[in-house]
């Protein structure tokens, strides 16, 4: 089983070149719009790596990330880990995100040119899967742990990013609008994601600490 982690300078990226992603989302509630919010204040684009079923259900957030020029990526559609599903499941899940983008947008041949797999988990199955659908894995070159919600995790996590840019000077980062389970529920049971109250402090800080390091924030879509 590979990872999605790699190194800057495996990605092409020039010291200081920066690049921000977003998993589990759109969240709706007020919250994907705030954050959107943030990051047009600040001209930052970013990756919007997001789920097929949150996207039927804001398909006006879909459409308003697209039109502010942030990348969207395919992030699956139900966000159940890569192991628990076969090949066939895994293309069709794959395939249904695309479709749900495809109908927040208007554009029925729509298809995303970048996956990243849930929990960042890269097997055989999803390798192969790639290479059908002609996609590429969207990378991250560090992980701030911001999937674990105990007290005092804000500055866990915005130490985190300050420390990683610090030594690497450059990076793709990802930092979750909520946390998504990768398991479903029980039958009967209602999905229940976990908030993320930290994420706009921890945005607003990292862009002010990429600014403060001499760094810059570039397209998302800059990978090869």
């Amino acid at each position: 089983m590979g990872s999605i982690l790699r190194r800057p300078e495996d990605l092409g990226l020039e010291s200081g070149s920066v690049i921000l992603t977003f998993d589990d989302g759109p969240v709706g509630e007020g919250k994907t719009e705030a954050l959107l919010d943030l990051l047009s204040l600040h001209a930052v684009r970013a990756g919007f790596c997001v789920i097929g079923r949150q996207v039927e259900r804001h398909p006006d957030l879909c459409r308003r990330i697209h039109e502010a020029g942030h990348l969207l990526v395919n992030h699956s559609f139900v966000h159940l880990s890569p192991m628990a599903l076969s090949e066939a499941e895994l293309m069709a899940d794959i395939e249904r995100c695309d479709a749900a983008i495809g109908a927040a947008l208007n554009d029925p041949g729509y298809r995303s040119r970048w996956y990243r797999p849930p929990g960042g988990i890269l097997t055989q199955a999803v390798e192969r899967v790639l290479v059908r659908t002609g996609k590429s894995v969207y990378p991250i070159t560090s992980f701030a742990w911001d999937i674990f919600p105990f007290p005092g995790n804000q500055w866990r996590i915005a130490t985190s990013l300050r420390d990683d840019l610090k030594r690497q000077r450059a990076g793709v980062y990802i930092l979750h609008e909520w946390i998504y389970p990768m398991m479903a529920p029980p039958a009967g049971q209602p999905l229940k994601p976990g908030p993320c109250p930290w994420l706009l402090p921890v945005v607003e800080g990292f862009i002010a600490e990429v600014q403060r390091q001499g760094g810059a924030f570039v397209e998302p879509d800059r990978l090869p």
